[in-house]
């Protein structure tokens, strides 16, 4: 599968790194102010360590006064200043105790929120792993993108600013020197730092399409093993693996460049700076405790820009990361409750179903259309049987009463109101489903069943397992209700996963009953007793049964043939045996009770 390179702008991922900080704006802004006074303190201590090495010296020892007499003064500045460096640094830790354990819950929970809400063939045109990963990587890049900007660019720029001011205090022209310098050394930085940007966007696509290929091919493990193509799955990562290792160069060479610029430009400045020092010095300008400030200020401010070029690349980086993921998971839903949708309320638990004149197509081009103009009302507490070779539109049908998609033309109602108008949540709560394909989570049985009414207790769960006959299996299993099924319910059999989805409908009791070859997985002996099940659970509700094993449903009220998404037939199993048509037809090609599929 390809995958679409979809990234978010720059504005984008500000907003949503400026949305979740403001989450603890309060406790960072304690960690700001902390970092600020620290980032003061640590460029005054040269300042005071010139005025303290200026009084040393004065002192001439036999001038029989005490050395104490002449540093007081500047002694106890540098004792206050290192004083206040200790509490300001333990000012901003007691904040970030604050706020670390906590910070990027909530945007996690924003993320994962705005996932769920995406339409059905979002995440049918994503690897799941992919998407896990772009979470993943935005909360990470995030949290360190707040912890590289408050603990490392912030207070450097600070540094870096006050720095400035007391070199003009001591000399104008090495003031104007350093002004200068800093402005061009930090606008190559940041325009480097974007070129970075951009590829590690790039970067972390890449990786977060290999992490899917790679749950792709753990996720089918057994069709990997089971076809002996280990070889080929390597050759797709090894292909995959091209757009990273080519970003990556990009990256390296970006870096390396970066250090190359840094060495030069501190160089430069430390000569040039030191020089003039001298030459003020030999003038009488300078006194020797103002040569070691200059010195002192050029060696932390050179740690600081060769720490501030990779931190505020590293900074890019990590907003790259986020920006990617924001792209990715935080895109426009397509399929969204109108405004005003109001919840569905049914009365009764009596719920008939209309469409009318409907239109619907996976794809923009009309001459692809699945529905044209399709019609069908089920009034309330019918049972309905679809019945139709692969691609007659069957599923698509339920789908579209799901509302998983919505219709090009036309509406859908359910109790005489339109889906389109309803609020998704509602219109769902009133339909159970029981797929073909069950994925279970990888959670206890228990969870999984209760996953069809999250209210229910123990004995509800229980009960609805018995109903469903799933009882017997799950009793016997060391751990019953409490064992771990596997990534979706890979330890269980086909059939056992199909009795968990139907003690879930039973679970759920929705006056809508969805039933998607329900009975396929299970042995014909297991088939006769669910049969059972189904009859109890199906009464007084509406249901629509997909099945290609014709006898599963002709005993419902009514049956539906179609074909290339029209309804060609109508009516009971034995009203359509009569007509001698296409029904009829499928029913004499049986073989074992299945469908042939369409050649």
């Amino acid at each position: 599968m390809t995958q679409e390179k979809t990234f978010s702008s720059t504005k984008e991922t500000w907003k949503f790194f400026l949305n979740s900080i403001n989450d603890h704006k309060v406790k960072i802004s304690g960690i700001f102010i902390g970092d600020a006074l620290q980032a003061i303190c640590i460029v005054l201590l040269p300042f005071v360590v010139k005025d303290l090495i200026d009084a040393v010296e004065t002192y001439a020892p036999d001038s029989g006064r005490s050395i104490w007499t002449i540093i007081k003064e500047p002694f106890t500045y540098f004792i206050a200043v290192n004083i206040a460096l200790v509490l300001f640094s333990r000012l901003s830790g007691t904040f970030l105790g604050f706020t670390a354990p906590f910070f990027g819950i909530m945007p996690r929970r924003r993320l994962v929120e705005h996932l769920q809400k995406h339409a059905f063939n979002y995440f049918q045109d994503s690897h799941s792993g992919s998407l896990g990963n772009k979470i993943h990587q935005t909360i990470i890049g995030m949290r360190l993108g707040l912890w590289t900007f408050v603990f490392e660019i912030w207070p450097t720029v600070l540094r870096f600013s006050f720095s400035v001011f007391l070199m003009f205090y001591i000399n104008a022209q090495m003031g104007i020197i350093l002004a200068v310098w800093s402005l061009f050394y930090f606008s190559v930085v940041a325009w480097i730092g974007l070129i970075k940007y951009n590829i590690v966007t790039r970067l972390s696509h890449e990786r977060s399409h290999i992490t899917g290929i790679v749950v792709d091919i753990a996720s089918n493990i057994h069709a990997v093993k089971s076809f002996a193509n280990e070889e080929h799955e390597k050759q797709n990562i090894d292909k995959a693996m091209k757009g990273e290792i080519h970003e990556n160069t990009k990256f390296q060479y970006a870096r390396e460049g970066m250090g190359w610029f840094y060495s030069i430009m501190t160089t430069g400045l430390m000569f040039v700076l030191i020089v003039i020092s001298f030459n003020e010095y030999a003038a009488q300008h300078f006194t020797i405790g103002e040569i070691a400030f200059v010195v002192s200020l050029l060696l932390l401010l050179m740690e600081q820009s060769r720490g501030l070029t990779f931190t505020f690349s590293r900074f890019l980086e990590y907003l790259g990361q986020m920006r990617d993921g924001v792209g990715t998971v935080m895109r426009t839903h397509t399929l969204e409750d109108a405004p005003n949708a109001k919840p569905l309320k049914i009365k009764d638990g009596k719920a008939d179903i209309a469409f009318k004149d409907v239109f619907f197509s996976y794809s923009e081009d009309p001459s692809e259309a699945v529905f044209e103009n399709l019609n069908l009302n089920i009034p309330a507490g019918q049972k309905i049987g679809l019945v139709g070779t692969s691609g007659a539109g069957k599923s698509t049908l339920a789908s579209l009463l799901l509302r998983f998609y919505d219709i090009d033309k036309g509406n859908i109602t359910i109790a005489g109101k339109d889906i389109a108008k309803l609020t998704q949540h509602s219109l769902r709560k009133h339909i159970a489903v029981i797929p073909q394909d069950t994925a279970l989570f990888h959670r206890s049985l228990m969870e999984n069943i209760r996953y069809g009414n999250l209210d229910a207790s123990d004995e509800d769960v229980i009960k609805a397992a018995k109903k469903a006959h799933a009882h017997d299996f799950i009793k016997v299993l060391p751990a019953k209700y409490e064992t771990m099924v596997g990534e979706r319910g890979v330890k269980l059999s086909g059939g056992q996963r199909q009795r968990i989805a139907i003690a879930r409908a039973i679970l759920k009791d929705a006056p809508i009953l969805v039933l998607d070859e329900a009975t396929s997985a299970l042995d014909s002996e297991s088939e006769a007793l669910i049969q059972e099940s189904l009859a109890k659970l199906m009464k007084g509700k509406t249901v629509i049964a997909i099945a290609h094993r014709l006898s599963t449903i002709a005993k419902l009220d009514r049956l539906l043939v179609m074909q290339e998404g029209k309804i060609i037939e109508d009516g009971t199993h034995n009203e359509l045996l009569k007509k001698k048509g296409y029904y009829a037809r499928l029913w004499a090609m049986q073989s074992g009770g299945f469908l042939k599929e369409k050649e």
